[in-house]
């Protein structure tokens, strides 16, 4: 060990602990390079991200933090002339999403609320 500039078993140690901690990042790193953000195959998110981006047009754009809920409640405050269209649009997608995500009519009828909302 004296070769290697470790006299005292503190400085091996240490010398060690950092080897290990460099080889776990990089270990880290190369598996996180590889890996890629999860998709979400869903169709009923599709359709409601397909809605919000319509509404980001208009300059109405859903935080990350927002629910479903919770922004359809702030565009209804901001925009009362998109309040009939944008509930049906929340409660079908959370229906098709949460409550019946098995069932086709459930999509289809997310599908009919997902089109284009009223203009300004």
């Amino acid at each position: 060990m004296s070769a290697l500039g470790l006299v005292n078993w503190s400085r091996m140690i240490l010398a060690l602990t950092a080897a290990i901690t460099l080889i776990l990042i990089l270990l880290g790193l190369a598996i996180l390079r590889q890996t890629g953000p999860a998709r979400v195959d869903d169709a009923a998110l599709r359709l409601w991200n397909k809605a919000v981006r319509r509404l980001r047009r208009l300059g109405l754009t859903q935080r990350p933090d927002e629910g479903a809920q919770a922004f359809t409640e702030r565009v209804c405050a901001k925009q009362p002339a998109l309040a009939p269209w944008m509930r049906a649009l929340c409660a079908a997608y959370l229906r098709a999403r949460y409550l019946e995500p098995e069932q086709p009519q459930s999509a289809a009828a997310l599908a009919q609320a997902a089109r284009a909302p009223p203009r300004k």
